[in-house]
């Protein structure tokens, strides 16, 4: 009878699940139309809820709620950051829509420009084909479509966790992924991040299948070497993070490989194939301009390991964990994050020393063990994120995430051994493995409400989120943004390399034009003598950007870019608005929220 009731209850949640998507397009347009954020409020808590009774609720004869869940959730979060704005929202992705507008214009892609957004054929061949066989626009394929492929990578997540885990696992692990804030509130603004995540998770499904699968196969093979080749072809990054996994796992290869072990896919021959994609792509297709983003990170270690190894605001994850925090709120926040990478790794180790109690695959096992080693490295090695913490953090879980619960449930036989030892008796007796899993579903529903700044904007902690509030600062412009920038374009003279100096977030608007004119955030620098603090000194012939959130609240947004680190751990601060002494230069344009100064005039003013 119980049996019956709780299959009711799990079947009326699937319209619940279902609404999802639809409820945060919805939550999207009245914020962006009416500016209201109930619905951006109660999007991630719904969701957060609904994955806590899909847990309590869920049985082994409901497959179909788990893998709707995963997607349904994902797309919901994804979607609520990527409508929020009419425009495209992130710094890349703007960059990126110019370059595959170039292609549609000029209806071929130029390989020999050398550009890192050049390179990679995700962005100028993928998303110009979808262009022309749907008619759909470049903005809408990156904000819509890549956004719903976003979310089908983390269901692909989820058939891989499946085949080596159960059901209720895999669907926690996939959700653990998609509820950290640089999964749906970065990446999905990195349209070529997008599609090499799609690929990657595509391997990771390869890696988990059994050997006498029909993935494991010529055919396979074929496929196989074909995921790697769209993984070196979608994003550098990525590619250069996937390569070390290989490369760090080798001794490990040659090993087993010695011992007459064989693996289904990973094999010295392959890390081989895989180092040749990646230098044959990037060296000759590319120009070899991505390597040197390379070449400079890895000097960047190198003098982080001889002078800053014992500093722990040189190593990224450290700096953000011992940083100020704001409020308590705050600092939730980050345990609640650091407890997601360190539950997986614990997890990991526990599951490598009772290795022969689990279902993991060889494969599988040997690519987290590269994956392991790189996050350990990231906690120790100086400047060693270069695609920052938030997406390392994403990287890391994507193939960590399921060895959560083994994290869990070992901190759990701990906490019961440390008791027996102090009180002499037992901890009430529970199904271990469930109680693990319903924990990790309350932590998921935690994780959801803080990344989300659901917690922030009930308290008034601000700044909260863009997502939640239009006065908070993030990679998004405005209409009148937007207008400004247009007219300073089409007013300067195309012969000429012009300079324009605007703050952090104020650049972003630039993005889209590409290489026309220098644009970088308005700069501030350290004095060595008594190490205070001043603003960058704007050249004279440079054009002075402010948009209107710099109008509104008059304070810019520049850097401190901290000696020898990569521009993704560069601290951002606010400043007076006042430091720039516009007055020294002639206003071109006023339209009431947006201004811009320049020495001189342009060939126009607006009427």
């Amino acid at each position: 009878m119980r049996c019956n009731r709780l299959k009711k209850l799990l079947h009326g949640l699937i319209p619940a699940v279902a609404l999802l998507p639809i409820l945060s397009i919805a939550g999207t347009y009245i914020f962006n139309i009416y500016d209201t954020n109930l619905l951006q409020l109660a999007t991630p808590v719904l969701s957060g809820l609904i994955a806590v009774a899909i847990v309590f609720l869920g049985d082994k004869s409901n497959d179909a709620i788990y893998a709707m869940g995963v997607f349904c959730i994902s797309l919901t979060m994804v979607l609520r950051a990527s409508l929020v704005s009419p425009f495209l929202v992130g710094f890349d992705i703007n960059s990126e829509s110019y370059f595959a507008g170039r292609v549609l214009v000029e209806s071929k892609w130029d390989a020999s420009s050398p550009e890192n957004y050049n390179s990679v054929l995700s962005i100028n061949v993928l998303t110009p084909m979808i262009s022309l066989v749907s008619g759909i626009n470049i903005l809408w394929i990156l904000k819509l479509i890549y956004s719903i492929l976003l979310a089908t990578s983390t269901l692909v997540l989820f058939l891989a966790y499946k085949k080596q885990t159960s059901n209720k696992t895999a669907f926690l692990a996939s959700l653990l992924v998609s509820s950290i804030y640089s999964y749906y509130g970065e990446i999905s603004g990195v349209g070529k991040q997008i599609i090499a995540q799609y690929f990657l998770t595509l391997i990771i499904l390869f890696l988990s299948s059994e050997r006498n699968t029909a993935l494991v196969s010529r055919k396979g093979a074929v496929l196989f070497v074909f995921f790697t080749l769209g993984l070196v072809t979608s994003h550098y990054g990525l590619s250069y993070y996937f390569l070390l996994y290989l490369s760090l796992i080798i001794p490990a290869l040659i090993f087993l490989w010695r011992k007459g072990k064989r693996q289904a896919y990973l094999k010295p021959a392959v890390v081989l194939l895989y180092t040749l994609e990646v230098v044959v792509w990037y060296l000759y297709m590319a120009r070899g301009v991505t390597f040197q983003a390379i070449v400079d990170l890895g000097n960047r270690v190198i003098n982080g390991l001889k002078e800053d190894l014992l500093n722990p605001s040189a190593v990224d994850p450290l700096r953000v964990a011992i940083g100020s925090s704001e409020s308590v709120w705050r600092m939730t926040t980050k345990v609640l994050n650091a407890s997601a990478i360190f539950l997986s790794m614990i997890g990991f180790v526990c599951v490598l020393l009772r290795l022969k109690k689990w279902r993991f695959r060889r494969d599988y096992i040997l690519i987290c063990t590269g994956t392991f080693v790189v996050a350990a490295m990231s906690l120790v090695v100086p400047y060693f994120a270069p695609l920052g913490i938030g997406r390392l953090q994403v990287l890391v879980l994507i193939t960590l995430a399921p060895f959560s619960i083994a994290g869990i449930s070992s901190i759990n036989r701990v906490m019961r051994l440390v008791w027996r030892s102090l009180r002499k008796s037992n901890l009430p007796l529970r199904s271990e493995l469930k109680f693990s899993l319903r924990l990790q579903s309350l932590l998921i529903f935690s994780i959801l409400v803080f990344n989300s700044a659901v917690v922030y904007q009930m308290v008034g902690d601000k700044p909260t989120s863009l997502t939640l509030d239009k006065n908070a600062t993030g990679a998004r412009f405005t209409i009148q943004d937007q207008v400004a920038s247009d007219w300073l374009v089409s007013s300067l003279e195309p012969s000429q390399y012009w300079h324009v100096d605007a703050d952090l977030f104020g650049s972003v608007v630039f993005y889209r034009y590409g290489p026309v004119f220098s644009y970088h955030g308005i700069e501030m620098e350290q004095l060595e003598s008594n190490k205070t603090l001043r603003l960058r000194l704007i050249s004279r012939e440079s054009i002075i950007y402010l948009t209107s959130f710099n109008i509104k609240n008059e304070i810019v947004y520049p850097f401190l870019p901290r000696g020898g680190t990569p521009r993704a751990s560069w601290e951002w601060l606010y400043v007076d608005l006042q430091v720039l002494k516009v007055g020294n230069k002639n206003r071109i344009y006023d339209s009431g929220e947006v201004n811009i100064y320049a020495e001189g005039r342009l060939k126009s003013v607006p009427g």
